[in-house]
């Protein structure tokens, strides 16, 4: 499976929305909870239920606007917004098959068969 730039752009920006989401739940959650009087509560509640709204709002936005693109893109018409340049990997094991890998350079050797323990001889 290979992904591109633009996939790993929207993947970031989604985990933002639902870091940003998390964080203001916490806080609404905790005035929720532990709020002096009622009407912070209650305005606690209102900001929960307002802000899992924008949440999905955002998301199903940023995921409509990425798969327009997609098929804009594959379908040879222009891409939407700014040029956007397509640098794709393969995901995976990146590394010449057949060839002898070399030893690590920070691999420690393997001890002769005459050292014991610490570097010395057993009698």
């Amino acid at each position: 499976m290979s992904f591109s730039h633009r996939d790993r752009r929207v993947h970031r920006f989604l985990w933002r929305v639902l870091g940003v989401a998390a964080g203001g739940f916490i806080l609404l959650g905790g005035l929720v909870l532990y709020g002096p009087t009622v009407a912070l509560e209650l305005a606690g509640l209102i900001g929960l239920a307002a802000l899992g709204a924008a949440t999905m709002v955002v998301g199903e936005r940023a995921v409509a606007e990425y798969e327009v693109d997609l098929r804009a893109v594959h379908s040879g018409g222009p891409s939407s917004g700014l040029l956007r340049a397509e640098v794709r990997s393969e995901v995976g094991l990146e590394r010449s098959v057949g060839l002898r890998s070399r030893a690590s350079p920070h691999a420690r050797r393997p001890p002769s068969p005459g050292d014991g323990v610490g570097g010395r001889t057993t009698p």
